[in-house]
């Protein structure tokens, strides 16, 4: 395990496209852009946050530990 990182330019299942993640003990940043409309569920621990997506427009979620 990472305690803290990033990455950037990832492709995720159902044409979704990680353009940035970074991470640390305390939180979860995440930005994700979309090739179609959708709604999707990003897990974190036990922790949900729905996200609604627009084609190609970038969603950014900040998420606490």
């Amino acid at each position: 395990q990472w305690a803290e990182g990033s990455i950037e330019g990832v492709l995720a299942r159902g044409a979704i496209e990680v353009e940035r993640l970074e991470w640390n003990p305390e939180e979860v940043k995440v930005s994700l852009r979309s090739k179609t409309d959708q709604s999707i569920k990003l897990e974190l621990e036990s922790k949900l946050e729905d996200v609604v997506l627009s084609a190609g427009k970038t969603v950014s979620v900040h998420l606490k530990r």
